[in-house]
């Protein structure tokens, strides 16, 4: 009987408790989700408040009020109606208010909901949201990085590079294609694992290693223009540029990609280097091309030259990516803020054996990590030619700069021949990106040096940057201990 009763009232206790839980949820709650417009805008840029929220209360919600402000500025407000939402149902939303982007600093959004169904909102601490809109009055070059699949035994894959120099390349200039083989003598590991993720069928190729639209990752080359055409004016939060210094003498080859951030930016971004060759040729399956378009006539340049096409020159072949596939990690922070600078340096020994150094081209690329294939956009890129000079990417104003000794240990100098008077700006650069010293000298006409303490330096790498007026130029120098 005692085990009865205690039964009862464990029952009773646990629908009290449930009861309790179910009463504490108000009939009437919404909450912001997310904000989705972008996080940076140029004075005089208008765009679209969007994102999403949510129902939390237990009453279906049919209407809401949506509002934002800029800063402490004017409220903008609409009733969003003809819904049918229950408890933790999302929507997104669209404000019919644009913002117009009237400052020239960076200022605050805030997004809210209010008045669920006509009624006052029972829960304040979900309803608002607040976003940073950085205001950009810089654009760094952006170029679009198109990533050929192809192969030697893919008889229609030749009308790609034909449809870049033809279609693509006059009209968007900002753009680069690399040619990633795949199943001949041509291709690479890394770039196997690139055309593993997103490569369904041949030929075709990746936009900066994205879906825009209603395309898929591996476009068509038919398609590669309407999906440029989308992309183009796609904001870039870095500048890229690409410094190299090939010895002849040593085969060493030293390559550095670098990047400056011209906003904050938070995620997972990660530096690269393709190496790429062109005119490639050789003998066999590997390497001759096969050609349906022999006996057609939509291209007539590929008409009646054969299939296979021996000794057939294939450019833009990639022939290492230096970081990898999904590039190199632990050099850019997960949070990178404007004006920080980091660098992607290798010293490698070029493959005379295997590459014509006349043909060599560098492409850098600063690229997103997800775990997610589906979320590892490329954000910039560079192409460079090789340096063969003796100098490290010589200038119009200045001839090249060197350092001795080279490594150092209380004192370098720093030499050059200038070919006007003015001033130039030295930078003294760790292998972070930050810059540890930086000063201006007088410069004449003619050959000068100019000393560096470097006595109160840690022992490692650094980078050596002399830049005056367009002209800049970057040496690598070892301190010792």
């Amino acid at each position: 009987m005692r085990q009865h009763f205690l039964l009862i009232i464990a029952i009773v206790t646990v629908f009290s408790i449930n009861a309790k839980s179910q009463s504490s949820v108000p009939a009437f709650d919404a909450a912001m989700v997310t904000i989705q417009s972008p996080g940076y805008a140029s004075p005089g840029d208008s765009f679209i408040i969007k994102g999403i929220f949510k129902n939390n209360g237990t009453a279906v919600l049919t209407d809401i009020i949506l509002n934002w402000q800029v800063d402490d500025g004017e409220i903008h407000s609409y009733k969003k109606g003809g819904m049918n939402l229950s408890k933790s149902i999302r929507e997104n939303f669209e404000h019919p208010d644009q913002l117009i982007v009237d400052k020239q600093q960076d200022f605050t959004l805030k997004v809210w909901v209010s008045e669920p169904n006509g009624e006052e909102d029972l829960k304040h601490s979900n309803d608002t949201l607040s976003k940073v809109i950085q205001v950009v009055t810089e654009f760094p070059e952006r170029n679009i990085l198109i990533e050929e699949a192809t192969g030697a035994w893919c008889g229609w894959c030749p009308r790609g590079p034909i449809t870049y120099r033809d279609a693509i390349k006059p009209n968007y200039p900002n753009t680069i294609l690399v040619a990633l083989h795949n199943g001949d003598d041509m291709a690479i590991a890394d770039g196997n694992t690139v055309i593993q993720s997103y490569i369904t069928g041949f030929p075709s190729g990746m936009i900066d290693r994205r879906n825009p639209g209603d395309f898929p990752f591996g476009m068509s080359t038919g398609d590669w223009r309407t999906a440029i055409e989308m992309m183009d004016r796609d904001f870039t939060p870095v500048e890229l540029n690409v410094y190299n210094y090939f010895y002849p003498d040593t085969y060493e080859w030293q390559i550095d990609v670098v990047v400056d951030f011209i906003i904050d930016y938070q995620g997972d971004l990660r530096l690269n280097c393709f190496i790429l060759e062109d005119s490639v040729t050789g003998t066999g399956s590997g390497y001759d091309q096969i050609n349906y378009y022999n006996t057609r006539t939509d291209i007539p340049e590929l008409t009646g030259i054969g299939s296979p096409i021996a000794g057939y020159y294939h450019n833009d072949v990639v022939r290492e990516m230096l970081g990898g596939p999904w590039g190199q990690s632990g050099i850019i922070p997960n949070k990178a803020k404007k004006g920080e600078r980091y660098i992607f340096s290798r010293t490698i020994k070029a493959k005379t054996d295997r590459w014509r150094m006349e043909n060599i081209h560098l492409v850098g690329i600063i690229q997103a990590f997800n775990s997610n294939a589906s979320y590892r956009p490329i954000l910039n890129a560079k192409k460079k030619e090789v340096t063969m000079a003796t100098g490290y990417d010589s200038m119009d104003i200045m001839s090249s700069i060197r350092i001795y000794p080279n490594p150092v240990g209380d004192q370098a100098i720093l030499e050059f021949n200038n070919k006007e008077n003015g001033k130039a700006r030295i930078e003294i650069i760790n292998l972070t990106g930050q810059t540890i010293r930086e000063f201006s000298i007088n410069t004449i006409e003619g050959k000068q040096s100019f000393a560096l303490d470097c006595n109160s330096w840690a022992a490692g790498s650094y980078f050596v940057k002399m830049t005056q007026g367009d002209a800049c130029q970057i040496v690598k120098l070892l301190k010792n201990n």
